[in-house]
C-alpha cells in the first residue's frame, strides 16, 4: 500500500525524504531517521484536506465575485 507521503510531510516537516519502503519513519536532510506514528500522519491529512477544502471555497468565490462583477459592468454598459 502507498503511503500517504504529503500528510508525512506535513506531520513531520524536517523529513525530506520518504519511500514506500519505510517502515514508520523518514530522513531528514542529513539521512538520519525520523520517526513519524499513523496518528500524527491522519492528522495531518485532515488538516492538509481541509485547507484544500478552504482554498477551492476561497477560488470559488473569487470566480463567483469575478463572475458577477462583469455580468454587473455589461449591464451597465447596456444600459
Amino acid at each position: 500500500m502507498s503511503k500517504d507521503h504529503l500528510a508525512i510531510i506535513k506531520a513531520k516537516p524536517n523529513i525530506n525524504a520518504v519511500d514506500d519502503s519505510f517502515d514508520g519513519y523518514g530522513l531528514d536532510k542529513d539521512g538520519n531517521k525520523v520517526f513519524y506514528t499513523e496518528d500524527e500522519v491522519k492528522a495531518a491529512r485532515v488538516t492538509l484536506d481541509k485547507e484544500a477544502s478552504d482554498k477551492a471555497a476561497a477560488d470559488k468565490a473569487i470566480a463567483d465575485k469575478k463572475d458577477a462583477d462583469q455580468k454587473s459592468g455589461n449591464t451597465k454598459l447596456l444600459n
